[in-house]
């Protein structure tokens, strides 16, 4: 085994959120894992690198990205997603880039939730191969909604009973999905016909979902963000509730009886309507609406001790990587 010792820099505390000068850090060549941290010098080895005091932290996780999303593109369409192989195509060369520019940037591991079909998956074996760079990804594949739900349009999986779920879930599986992903709700980011409090899936349906993935040791996740959502996702045993806007003190204590993790990504509402010249109007409306209720809901959540998963949602990929 060999190893190189970095030294002189700034090292981050995570105890104390700062950052202490005059630290080292020993780390295997072949596997890039850390062997040893300190401050000063530390022992001398036969590679060394002076990092000249520059600033060194652990790898950022990043728990909620859609990686073949171009926001750029997406929100001059009436709609989000791919529906044909052209659009395939381009997702697929936006989502290597933004592989490369989220490692260039600190990101070392993501749990993407929901791509146009399986894109996801496919990047995620060829990052493992070392075929594409960026960080590892726990890849969902497409997402599942009912028949004409959130995200039905754009290369995800429509599925409707309990039936057609468990068919879908192991099929997913089967092509190397690492989590699952359910669109229980309607959203702020889709047409006219829907919004946040609509309830879509159905809890048998979501819990048909659960259990076939969990018999696999694999998570699952909720698009969830309306209240009674919110409910039927936890009641039917997901391990993530994703966004979150409307959490009432009935699901804070069912989140906490069973260990549900909330993944707030609260960057994409803002950024949405702090960018009233390019998000559509109604959509600008819609994130209004919901915008103070969200961070009320997420801040009483936490301070009542609820599991929560930080992200760096996909709508600011394109606005802070670069």
């Amino acid at each position: 085994m060999t190893e190189t010792k970095y030294y002189n820099f700034n090292g981050f505390n995570s105890k104390t959120g700062n950052f202490d000068p005059q630290c080292y850090a020993i780390v295997d060549d072949e596997t890039g894992r850390y062997t040893e941290v300190g401050h000063g010098e530390g022992p001398k080895l036969g590679q060394s690198v002076d990092v000249g005091e520059k600033y060194m932290m652990p790898g950022i996780i990043n728990t909620h990205i859609h990686v073949d999303s171009d926001v750029n593109y997406e929100f001059g369409k009436t709609k989000f997603g791919v529906d044909n192989e052209n659009e395939h195509v381009r997702a697929v060369i936006v989502a290597t880039h933004n592989m490369k520019t989220m490692l260039r940037h600190g990101v070392t591991v993501v749990r993407n939730v929901g791509t146009s079909r399986m894109t996801d998956i496919e990047i995620a074996r060829m990052q493992r191969e070392g075929s594409v760079e960026g960080p590892m990804m726990i890849a969902s594949g497409a997402a599942f909604s009912m028949t004409g739900g959130h995200g039905s349009g754009g290369g995800g999986i429509e599925v409707d009973g309990v039936d057609e779920v468990r068919k879908a879930v192991r099929q997913a599986m089967k092509e190397g999905a690492q989590i699952i992903k359910f669109m229980v709700t309607g959203g702020v980011s889709a047409g006219d016909f829907e919004n946040p409090n609509q309830v879509q899936l159905n809890e048998d349906e979501v819990r048909a979902g659960v259990i076939e993935a969990h018999k696999k040791g694999i998570k699952v996740a909720a698009h969830a963000q309306g209240a009674e959502g919110i409910k039927i996702a936890i009641r039917a045993g997901v391990d993530s509730v994703e966004h979150a806007f409307h959490i009432d003190d009935e699901a804070i204590d069912m989140m906490k009886v069973n260990g549900t993790f909330v993944v707030p990504t609260m960057i994409a509402m803002k950024r949405i309507i702090d960018r009233p010249e390019e998000v559509p109007a109604w959509m600008i409306e819609r994130a209004t609406t919901h915008w103070q209720a969200h961070q009320k809901s997420v801040a009483r959540a936490a301070m009542a001790g609820v599991n929560i998963a930080m992200d760096r949602c996909w709508y600011t990929l394109q606005w802070f990587c670069k």
